[in-house]
């Protein structure tokens, strides 16, 4: 016996089931999201590849959200994998896809490998003439994040303050990003002072 939630899910198309997924999400009933992905009213292999790594995704940011860090990891890598294929590896799609899986080995104790990775990013950024985007914003949010964990305060401020400027130029629709700076920043101000 289905309930009408469950029935209106069947006649959805793969952008309303990613909808439905985030509102789930944001509203704070991970399961119920995850319980949605799991049971997908769409045949898989009807979906083109940037679909299925946009499920890969919103399951990654899920599972991530509700600390299962090496599950996350796994669906992140899985987009990541089909982005780069589809878009190639000096597309921003494919480098903030990349920047996701650095972000997850992060909470997983990985800082050697991300802080490589990051920095391999910027470089490629600003070889391509995007030192400025979105995209190194959050390559230099994590790296900022790894050098607050390893005790690299001074450099850790420098590299959010870096960051903010970038959100901030941007606009409003990335006041969260800038949020979650201010707040990182905070941190390692106060970590530095002790």
């Amino acid at each position: 016996n289905m309930d009408s939630e469950e029935q209106n899910q069947n006649a959805l198309g793969l952008q309303e089931i990613i909808n439905l997924v985030k509102t789930k999400y944001f509203e704070g009933r991970f399961e119920k999201a995850l319980d949605i992905l799991d049971n997908l009213p769409i045949d898989l292999g009807s979906i083109d590849k940037i679909g299925r790594s946009r499920i890969l995704q919103q399951r990654a940011k899920i599972l991530y959200k509700t600390d299962r860090f090496q599950e996350a990891l796994t669906h992140y890598e899985n987009a990541y994998s089909i982005i780069d294929e589809q878009w190639g590896e000096d597309d921003l799609y494919t480098i903030i896809a990349k920047i996701r899986v650095f972000h997850v080995k992060i909470e997983l104790g990985q800082y050697k490998e991300s802080k490589e990775g990051l920095e391999r990013i910027l470089s490629k950024l600003h070889n391509l003439g995007q030192a400025n985007s979105i995209a190194a914003a959050k390559a230099m949010y994590n790296l900022g994040i790894i050098l607050t964990k390893i005790a690299h305060y001074e450099k850790a401020l420098d590299v959010f303050q870096q960051s903010i400027d970038i959100f901030e130029k941007e606009g409003d629709q990335y006041k969260i990003d800038l949020a979650h700076t201010y707040q990182k920043i905070g941190r390692a101000s106060c970590r530095e002072r002790v």
